[in-house]
């Protein structure tokens, strides 16, 4: 598989120069062939929001390039604009300048692979988070030990009592570590679930206010929704 990751430059003559470096790379591939990141640049009128259209010829430009290369635009979920110019009121910008294009020999091999444009909190650009094997199925679920949880103090005592534990004294490292493990899961499942609830919660309020094609931007009520969720990260 061949992965081209792409910053294109801000100013159209730039990228009509990465628009060929690409065309020869298509000319020279033969792998399934995977293109994306920042191309700073639409497809089309309604990938922007905010102040004046894109003018026709560069959405053109871009097409032809997708044209010439056979690449397809791989559909995203979560953020319809992935990038902003974080002004207030009527000044906001929005535009879809991240995205992820792909060969169709690449999505023959890949049928499931799903892309989603992240929230966009320590950036002004959203993330592009590529699954190439579908969620949907559950999966057992595994314990995973989580950084923060070193800053509460019961945390480390849970893991001293447990580890020194009468009951586990004699047991193999392996079931040592099994027993830790369910004591950790135990003890963090009441104290950190409703956090992530909380999180997510603000995440999907955030993502809303991301989608909103008509509402006014309020970058008040956006610094306070970032805040809150990285207040609870910590």
């Amino acid at each position: 598989m061949r992965l081209t990751c792409v910053h294109a430059p801000t100013a159209y003559n730039l990228r009509q120069g990465l628009w060929t470096e690409i065309r020869e790379i298509s000319n020279n591939n033969t792998l399934p062939w995977l293109c994306a990141s920042d191309f700073n640049e639409i497809l089309y009128p309604w990938e922007k929001v905010g102040r004046r259209p894109v003018e026709p010829y560069r959405m053109h430009s871009f097409r032809e390039l997708l044209n010439d290369c056979s690449l397809l635009d791989v559909v995203s979920k979560g953020c319809a604009f992935t990038w902003t110019n974080n002004r207030n009121g009527e000044d906001i910008v929005k535009e879809r300048l991240d995205r992820m294009l792909c060969s169709m020999e690449w999505r023959l091999t890949f049928l499931a692979a799903e892309v989603f444009a992240l929230l966009a909190i320590g950036s002004d650009h959203s993330p592009l988070l590529l699954l190439t094997e579908s969620m949907r199925v559950k999966k057992r679920k595994t314990f995973t030990f989580e950084a923060y949880w070193l800053q509460d103090q019961e945390c480390h005592s849970i893991i001293v009592e447990s580890w020194t534990s009468i009951k586990v004294r004699h047991l193999t490292l392996p079931r040592k570590l099994n027993v830790v493990s369910a004591a950790l899961a135990s003890w963090s499942y009441p104290k950190f679930n409703s956090t992530q609830h909380q999180i997510s919660s603000l995440k999907q309020q955030l993502q809303n206010l991301t989608n909103e094609l008509n509402r006014p931007h309020d970058k008040a009520l956006v610094t306070n929704l970032k805040e809150r969720i990285h207040k609870l990260w910590q």
